[in-house]
Protein backbone atom coordinates (compact mmCIF):
# COMPACT_ATOMS: atom_id res chain seq x y z
CA UNK A 1 0.00 0.00 0.00
CA UNK A 2 1.51 0.80 0.58
CA UNK A 3 -1.97 -1.31 1.60
CA UNK A 4 -4.96 -0.19 3.71
CA UNK A 5 -8.37 -1.27 4.61
CA UNK A 6 -9.21 0.99 5.37
CA UNK A 7 -5.67 1.73 3.91
CA UNK A 8 -2.52 1.12 1.70
CA UNK A 9 1.25 0.08 1.04
CA UNK A 10 4.33 -1.25 -1.29
CA UNK A 11 7.46 -1.40 -3.74
CA UNK A 12 9.22 -3.67 -6.31
CA UNK A 13 11.58 -3.77 -9.32
CA UNK A 14 13.55 -5.52 -11.99
CA UNK A 15 17.27 -5.12 -12.56
CA UNK A 16 17.91 -4.65 -16.26
CA UNK A 17 21.69 -5.29 -16.10
CA UNK A 18 24.10 -6.42 -13.36
CA UNK A 19 25.78 -3.33 -11.94
CA UNK A 20 28.00 -2.55 -8.99
CA UNK A 21 26.10 -1.88 -5.78
CA UNK A 22 26.88 1.85 -5.80
CA UNK A 23 26.00 2.40 -9.46
CA UNK A 24 22.65 3.79 -10.47
CA UNK A 25 20.20 1.06 -11.42
CA UNK A 26 16.93 1.17 -13.33
CA UNK A 27 14.11 -0.26 -11.27
CA UNK A 28 11.03 -1.48 -13.12
CA UNK A 29 7.99 -3.63 -12.45
CA UNK A 30 8.28 -7.29 -13.54
CA UNK A 31 7.77 -8.24 -17.18
CA UNK A 32 7.42 -12.00 -16.61
CA UNK A 33 6.76 -14.47 -13.82
CA UNK A 34 4.12 -15.72 -11.40
CA UNK A 35 4.37 -15.46 -7.60
CA UNK A 36 1.99 -16.38 -4.76
CA UNK A 37 1.73 -14.00 -1.80
CA UNK A 38 0.15 -13.75 1.64
CA UNK A 39 -0.88 -10.32 2.90
CA UNK A 40 -1.80 -9.98 6.57
CA UNK A 41 -3.35 -6.75 7.83
CA UNK A 42 -4.21 -5.87 11.42
CA UNK A 43 -6.25 -2.79 12.24
CA UNK A 44 -6.81 -1.47 15.76
CA UNK A 45 -9.24 1.32 16.64
CA UNK A 46 -9.48 3.19 19.94
CA UNK A 47 -12.79 5.03 19.93
CA UNK A 48 -13.92 7.90 22.14
CA UNK A 49 -17.64 8.41 21.52
CA UNK A 50 -18.93 11.25 23.63
CA UNK A 51 -16.65 10.24 26.50
CA UNK A 52 -17.35 6.53 26.19
CA UNK A 53 -14.20 4.51 25.46
CA UNK A 54 -14.12 1.32 23.40
CA UNK A 55 -11.82 -0.69 21.19
CA UNK A 56 -12.36 -2.56 17.93
CA UNK A 57 -9.90 -4.79 16.11
CA UNK A 58 -9.85 -6.46 12.72
CA UNK A 59 -7.50 -8.99 11.14
CA UNK A 60 -7.64 -9.76 7.45
CA UNK A 61 -5.50 -12.17 5.42
CA UNK A 62 -5.43 -12.42 1.62
CA UNK A 63 -3.85 -15.39 -0.13
CA UNK A 64 -3.32 -14.42 -3.75
CA UNK A 65 -1.23 -14.92 -6.88
CA UNK A 66 0.09 -12.32 -9.32
CA UNK A 67 1.14 -13.31 -12.84
CA UNK A 68 2.48 -11.13 -15.65
CA UNK A 69 0.40 -12.07 -18.69
CA UNK A 70 1.18 -9.31 -21.20
CA UNK A 71 3.64 -6.50 -21.90
CA UNK A 72 2.37 -3.89 -24.38
CA UNK A 73 4.49 -1.89 -26.82
CA UNK A 74 4.19 1.17 -24.58
CA UNK A 75 5.69 -0.81 -21.69
CA UNK A 76 2.48 -1.28 -19.70
CA UNK A 77 2.15 -4.67 -18.09
CA UNK A 78 -1.03 -6.67 -17.59
CA UNK A 79 -1.17 -8.71 -14.39
CA UNK A 80 -3.68 -11.44 -13.66
CA UNK A 81 -4.51 -11.43 -9.95
CA UNK A 82 -6.12 -14.53 -8.44
CA UNK A 83 -7.53 -14.19 -4.93
CA UNK A 84 -7.33 -17.72 -3.58
CA UNK A 85 -8.62 -17.21 -0.04
CA UNK A 86 -9.68 -14.45 2.37
CA UNK A 87 -9.97 -15.06 6.09
CA UNK A 88 -9.88 -13.09 9.31
CA UNK A 89 -11.82 -11.86 12.31
CA UNK A 90 -13.48 -8.80 13.82
CA UNK A 91 -13.41 -8.19 17.55
CA UNK A 92 -15.96 -5.68 18.86
CA UNK A 93 -16.89 -4.94 22.51
CA UNK A 94 -19.90 -6.92 23.77
CA UNK A 95 -20.24 -8.64 20.37
CA UNK A 96 -17.26 -10.92 20.83
CA UNK A 97 -15.08 -12.17 17.99
CA UNK A 98 -16.59 -12.85 14.58
CA UNK A 99 -14.45 -15.18 12.46
CA UNK A 100 -14.81 -15.71 8.71
CA UNK A 101 -12.99 -17.74 6.07
CA UNK A 102 -13.80 -18.06 2.38
CA UNK A 103 -12.24 -21.56 2.47
CA UNK A 104 -14.85 -22.75 4.97
CA UNK A 105 -17.14 -25.53 3.72
CA UNK A 106 -20.04 -24.07 5.67
CA UNK A 107 -22.71 -22.24 3.68
CA UNK A 108 -25.02 -19.40 4.61
CA UNK A 109 -28.39 -20.84 5.58
CA UNK A 110 -30.24 -17.80 6.78
CA UNK A 111 -30.81 -14.14 6.23
CA UNK A 112 -29.38 -13.70 2.73
CA UNK A 113 -30.41 -10.60 0.84
CA UNK A 114 -30.82 -6.97 1.79
CA UNK A 115 -30.16 -7.39 5.50
CA UNK A 116 -27.79 -10.35 5.69
CA UNK A 117 -27.76 -12.62 8.73
CA UNK A 118 -26.87 -10.54 11.76
CA UNK A 119 -25.43 -11.72 15.05
CA UNK A 120 -25.34 -10.05 18.45
CA UNK A 121 -25.14 -6.27 18.93
CA UNK A 122 -26.19 -5.72 15.31
CA UNK A 123 -22.99 -7.31 14.00
CA UNK A 124 -23.05 -9.67 11.01
CA UNK A 125 -22.71 -13.39 11.63
CA UNK A 126 -19.54 -15.20 10.66
CA UNK A 127 -21.56 -17.26 8.18
CA UNK A 128 -22.76 -14.11 6.43
CA UNK A 129 -19.23 -12.73 6.18
CA UNK A 130 -17.98 -16.05 4.82
CA UNK A 131 -20.77 -16.22 2.24
CA UNK A 132 -19.86 -12.78 0.93
CA UNK A 133 -16.16 -13.55 0.70
CA UNK A 134 -16.84 -16.73 -1.26
CA UNK A 135 -17.95 -14.46 -4.11
CA UNK A 136 -14.47 -12.89 -4.17
CA UNK A 137 -12.24 -15.92 -3.51
CA UNK A 138 -11.28 -18.12 -6.42
CA UNK A 139 -11.87 -15.32 -8.92
CA UNK A 140 -9.36 -13.78 -11.33
CA UNK A 141 -8.98 -10.07 -12.00
CA UNK A 142 -6.60 -7.99 -14.09
CA UNK A 143 -4.53 -4.88 -13.41
CA UNK A 144 -2.71 -2.66 -15.89
CA UNK A 145 0.58 -1.41 -14.47
CA UNK A 146 3.28 0.94 -15.76
CA UNK A 147 7.00 0.24 -15.75
CA UNK A 148 7.29 2.42 -12.62
CA UNK A 149 4.59 0.45 -10.77
CA UNK A 150 1.80 2.97 -11.34
CA UNK A 151 -1.57 1.20 -11.45
CA UNK A 152 -3.46 2.50 -14.49
CA UNK A 153 -6.59 0.43 -13.98
CA UNK A 154 -8.22 -2.82 -12.89
CA UNK A 155 -10.92 -4.96 -14.49
CA UNK A 156 -13.28 -7.76 -13.55
CA UNK A 157 -13.67 -6.90 -9.88
CA UNK A 158 -16.95 -5.01 -10.08
CA UNK A 159 -19.09 -8.07 -10.85
CA UNK A 160 -17.62 -10.10 -7.98
CA UNK A 161 -17.99 -7.16 -5.59
CA UNK A 162 -21.70 -6.76 -6.46
CA UNK A 163 -22.28 -10.49 -5.89
CA UNK A 164 -20.53 -10.23 -2.52
CA UNK A 165 -22.57 -7.20 -1.52
CA UNK A 166 -25.78 -9.05 -2.40
CA UNK A 167 -24.81 -11.81 0.03
CA UNK A 168 -23.66 -9.40 2.73
CA UNK A 169 -26.47 -6.88 2.60
CA UNK A 170 -26.08 -4.32 5.39
CA UNK A 171 -23.12 -6.31 6.68
CA UNK A 172 -21.07 -5.20 3.67
CA UNK A 173 -19.70 -2.18 5.54
CA UNK A 174 -17.71 -4.50 7.79
CA UNK A 175 -15.77 -5.95 4.85
CA UNK A 176 -15.12 -2.87 2.74
CA UNK A 177 -11.40 -3.39 3.18
CA UNK A 178 -11.64 -6.89 1.70
CA UNK A 179 -13.83 -6.30 -1.32
CA UNK A 180 -13.23 -2.82 -2.71
CA UNK A 181 -11.48 -1.92 -5.94
CA UNK A 182 -8.82 -0.25 -3.80
CA UNK A 183 -8.19 -3.44 -1.84
CA UNK A 184 -7.38 -5.15 -5.15
CA UNK A 185 -4.95 -2.35 -5.98
CA UNK A 186 -3.33 -2.80 -2.57
CA UNK A 187 -2.67 -6.46 -3.34
CA UNK A 188 -0.99 -5.48 -6.60
CA UNK A 189 1.12 -2.86 -4.81
CA UNK A 190 2.18 -5.54 -2.36
CA UNK A 191 3.78 -7.37 -5.27
CA UNK A 192 5.23 -4.50 -7.35
CA UNK A 193 5.05 -1.11 -5.66
CA UNK A 194 6.19 2.44 -6.41
CA UNK A 195 9.32 2.90 -8.48
CA UNK A 196 11.41 5.86 -9.61
CA UNK A 197 11.11 7.00 -13.21
CA UNK A 198 14.90 7.27 -13.59
CA UNK A 199 17.90 5.17 -12.56
CA UNK A 200 18.83 5.54 -8.87
CA UNK A 201 21.82 4.59 -6.72
CA UNK A 202 21.73 3.52 -3.06
CA UNK A 203 20.85 6.56 -0.95
CA UNK A 204 18.73 8.16 -3.68
CA UNK A 205 15.20 9.24 -2.86
CA UNK A 206 12.01 9.83 -4.81
CA UNK A 207 8.44 10.81 -3.98
CA UNK A 208 4.97 9.64 -4.86
CA UNK A 209 1.34 10.01 -3.77
CA UNK A 210 -1.32 7.34 -3.56
CA UNK A 211 -4.93 7.11 -2.48
CA UNK A 212 -5.80 4.82 0.42
CA UNK A 213 -8.71 3.92 2.64
CA UNK A 214 -12.22 2.62 2.03
CA UNK A 215 -14.57 4.24 4.56
CA UNK A 216 -12.79 7.53 3.97
CA UNK A 217 -10.39 8.28 1.12
CA UNK A 218 -6.98 9.52 2.22
CA UNK A 219 -3.89 10.57 0.31
CA UNK A 220 -0.48 9.29 1.35
CA UNK A 221 2.47 11.53 0.44
CA UNK A 222 5.51 9.25 0.47
CA UNK A 223 9.26 9.71 0.34
CA UNK A 224 11.06 6.53 -0.69
CA UNK A 225 14.75 5.67 -0.37
CA UNK A 226 16.82 2.95 -1.99
CA UNK A 227 18.67 1.88 1.16
CA UNK A 228 20.91 -0.77 -0.36
CA UNK A 229 21.12 -3.32 -3.15
CA UNK A 230 23.20 -6.35 -4.06
CA UNK A 231 22.95 -9.06 -6.71
CA UNK A 232 20.01 -10.75 -4.96
CA UNK A 233 17.84 -8.08 -3.41
CA UNK A 234 17.18 -4.38 -2.94
CA UNK A 235 15.86 -2.70 0.19
CA UNK A 236 13.53 0.28 0.02
CA UNK A 237 12.32 2.26 3.01
CA UNK A 238 9.57 4.86 2.94
CA UNK A 239 7.77 7.27 5.21
CA UNK A 240 5.30 10.08 4.84
CA UNK A 241 2.06 11.73 5.86
CA UNK A 242 -1.60 10.80 5.52
CA UNK A 243 -4.29 13.41 4.88
CA UNK A 244 -7.95 13.28 3.93
CA UNK A 245 -8.43 13.65 0.20
CA UNK A 246 -10.72 16.54 -0.74
CA UNK A 247 -14.24 15.16 -1.02
CA UNK A 248 -13.02 11.79 0.28
CA UNK A 249 -15.57 11.40 3.07
CA UNK A 250 -18.73 9.37 2.53
CA UNK A 251 -21.89 8.68 4.52
CA UNK A 252 -21.44 9.25 8.26
CA UNK A 253 -17.75 10.07 7.67
CA UNK A 254 -18.45 12.79 5.08
CA UNK A 255 -17.39 15.60 7.42
CA UNK A 256 -14.61 13.70 9.21
CA UNK A 257 -11.15 15.24 9.47
CA UNK A 258 -7.79 13.47 9.68
CA UNK A 259 -5.05 14.45 12.12
CA UNK A 260 -1.54 13.10 12.80
CA UNK A 261 -1.59 10.84 9.75
CA UNK A 262 1.69 8.94 9.34
CA UNK A 263 2.91 5.97 7.30
CA UNK A 264 6.24 4.12 7.15
CA UNK A 265 7.58 0.81 5.91
CA UNK A 266 10.36 -1.32 4.47
CA UNK A 267 10.25 -3.55 1.40
CA UNK A 268 12.75 -6.18 0.26
CA UNK A 269 12.64 -6.75 -3.49
CA UNK A 270 14.13 -9.60 -5.49
CA UNK A 271 16.56 -8.41 -8.16
CA UNK A 272 16.21 -11.76 -9.90
CA UNK A 273 12.49 -11.77 -10.73
CA UNK A 274 11.46 -8.23 -9.76
CA UNK A 275 8.71 -9.25 -7.33
CA UNK A 276 8.57 -8.32 -3.64
CA UNK A 277 10.19 -10.76 -1.22
CA UNK A 278 8.68 -9.13 1.88
CA UNK A 279 7.14 -5.88 3.02
CA UNK A 280 6.19 -4.42 6.38
CA UNK A 281 4.17 -1.23 6.68
CA UNK A 282 2.52 0.74 9.48
CA UNK A 283 0.12 3.65 9.21
CA UNK A 284 -1.74 5.60 11.87
CA UNK A 285 -4.12 8.53 12.10
CA UNK A 286 -6.83 10.12 14.21
CA UNK A 287 -10.28 10.60 12.70
CA UNK A 288 -12.47 13.33 14.18
CA UNK A 289 -16.19 13.50 13.42
CA UNK A 290 -19.60 14.03 15.01
CA UNK A 291 -22.43 11.59 15.53
CA UNK A 292 -26.05 12.60 16.06
CA UNK A 293 -26.43 10.22 19.00
CA UNK A 294 -23.14 10.62 20.89
CA UNK A 295 -21.80 13.95 19.70
CA UNK A 296 -18.06 14.33 19.09
CA UNK A 297 -16.15 11.18 18.18
CA UNK A 298 -12.43 10.53 18.05
CA UNK A 299 -11.08 7.36 16.45
CA UNK A 300 -7.39 6.53 16.75
CA UNK A 301 -6.52 4.05 14.03
CA UNK A 302 -3.40 1.96 13.50
CA UNK A 303 -2.90 -0.43 10.61
CA UNK A 304 0.02 -2.82 10.26
CA UNK A 305 0.46 -4.82 7.07
CA UNK A 306 2.90 -7.58 6.19
CA UNK A 307 3.36 -9.12 2.75
CA UNK A 308 5.33 -12.33 2.28
CA UNK A 309 5.77 -14.83 -0.50
CA UNK A 310 3.48 -17.78 0.18
CA UNK A 311 6.36 -20.26 0.48
CA UNK A 312 8.09 -18.10 3.09
CA UNK A 313 4.81 -17.58 4.96
CA UNK A 314 4.28 -21.36 5.10
CA UNK A 315 7.81 -21.88 6.44
CA UNK A 316 7.23 -19.22 9.10
CA UNK A 317 3.99 -20.86 10.23
CA UNK A 318 5.65 -24.29 10.29
CA UNK A 319 8.48 -22.92 12.43
CA UNK A 320 5.97 -21.49 14.90
CA UNK A 321 4.14 -24.79 15.32
CA UNK A 322 7.43 -26.63 15.70
CA UNK A 323 8.52 -24.56 18.68
CA UNK A 324 8.57 -26.67 21.88
CA UNK A 325 6.03 -25.78 24.54
CA UNK A 326 7.37 -23.74 27.41
CA UNK A 327 7.88 -25.86 30.48
CA UNK A 328 7.51 -24.70 34.04
CA UNK A 329 10.74 -24.76 36.09
CA UNK A 330 10.94 -27.74 38.44
CA UNK A 331 9.98 -26.97 41.98
CA UNK A 332 12.57 -27.83 44.62
CA UNK A 333 11.81 -30.91 46.65
CA UNK A 334 10.72 -30.26 50.19
CA UNK A 335 11.63 -32.44 53.12
CA UNK A 336 10.18 -32.80 56.56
Amino acid sequence: MIPNHASSFFPCFLLLAPLAAQDAIQLQSPTTGKVAFVQRAKQAQNIDAGGQQMEANQELTHHYTVEVTKVAEDGKRTFTVTIDRVNGSIDVPMAGTIAFDSASKETESEGEGDDGAMGGMGMPSGATMTAGLKEIAGKQFTATVGADGTIHGTAGFDEARKAAEKKLGMAGQFLNSAMSERSLQNLVRGAIGHLPTAAVAPGATWETKIEAGTGITTEQSLKLTLVKADADAAEISYSGSVAKKEGGGRGPMADATVENGKVSGVAIISRKDGFAMSLKSTSSMTLLTENEMVGEMSIEMKLSTEVMRADDAAKTEAAKTALPAKSEPAKPATGK
